[in-house]
């Protein structure tokens, strides 16, 4: 469309839809200064969360680019218009509040959102680093998204884990938020278990057959220890926030280990059962 057309349409959008969304955001905020259930409100910041923050994100990552990267063009607008829409709703939600416990759900979404970025860009930080070391040692060189980039990935995520899981929650720790650091736990402890296994079974491929020169065969370490370093760290997070104490919370993540251990030793046994007696037998002979 012509730009005329495309400012005409905006503002016909505007014109109707303004008038529409006003009355009735006031409307919804006299019934909830009244008292009104909060189920509804925490289900619509739920979904604002998720649709502007993820906005917010995206529109802050490519301004960083072209800042620091000087990638692409900065969209200076979408990233006022979306950080104008997260504040206008932090200011809705002190203007009517709710028990505390009613935000979990949106604030840890918008933690969710902020840590994805975060751990791009650290674990990338740390990939150039292991790269560059094992480069040192004579191993194959690799390639990653470059310290800049990594850096930029982590100002996007930084300030968004920050704001909704660690400043924002000096209000206690509610189901929600335990919920969501069970899940990280149980995952970044699952990452860690699968580095390790990866790391000693190729050592052992080394060893026991003939795997090549080692610098092109281990040349899976740079990786596989980002990822070991990273489950690492962000599993030492979050399973504090389930505390020291014997409580349900913590029996509960106990027993997600335990089932993905059973689940990752029942297939690691089938394995090696279709292994040894596949259609060879155990000493490498035609069956």
């Amino acid at each position: 469309f012509e730009p005329e057309r495309q400012v005409a349409s905006a503002l016909a959008a505007i014109a109707v839809s303004a008038p529409v969304a006003i009355v009735l955001w006031i409307r919804q905020r006299k019934r909830r200064l009244q008292g009104a259930g909060a189920g509804g409100w925490v289900l619509y910041l739920t979904i604002v969360e998720l649709f502007f923050t993820i906005s917010f994100a995206i529109a802050l990552y490519r301004t960083l680019s072209a800042l620091i990267l000087s990638s692409g063009t900065a969209p200076i607008t979408d990233l006022i218009v979306y950080a104008a829409a997260v504040l206008f709703h932090e200011w809705a939600i002190r203007d009517t509040p709710a028990p505390s416990t009613g935000y979990e759900l949106p604030r840890t979404v918008g933690a969710a959102i902020g840590l994805i970025p975060l751990l791009i860009g650290v674990g990338s930080l740390i990939f150039e680093g292991l790269i560059a070391v094992y480069d040192m040692l004579g191993g194959s060189p690799g390639f990653g998204l470059g310290v800049l980039e990594s850096f930029v990935w982590i100002l996007t995520g930084l300030p968004i884990w920050w704001y909704r899981w660690l400043w924002r929650w000096r209000d206690g720790h509610g189901p929600a938020r335990r919920a969501w650091a069970i899940l990280v736990s149980a995952a970044s402890m699952t990452v860690m278990v699968g580095a390790l296994v990866t790391i000693v079974g190729q050592t052992l491929v080394f060893f026991f057959t003939d795997a090549g020169p080692a610098g092109s065969h281990f040349s899976f370490i740079p990786l596989t220890l980002t990822l070991l370093l990273l489950g690492l760290g962000t599993w030492q997070h979050h399973r504090t926030v389930l505390g020291s104490d014997r409580s349900d919370t913590v029996r509960f993540y106990e027993y997600s280990l335990a089932a993905v251990g059973v689940v990752g030793m029942i297939g690691s046994v089938t394995a090696l059962a279709a292994i040894v007696f596949g259609p060879r037998d155990f000493l490498g002979a035609d069956a």
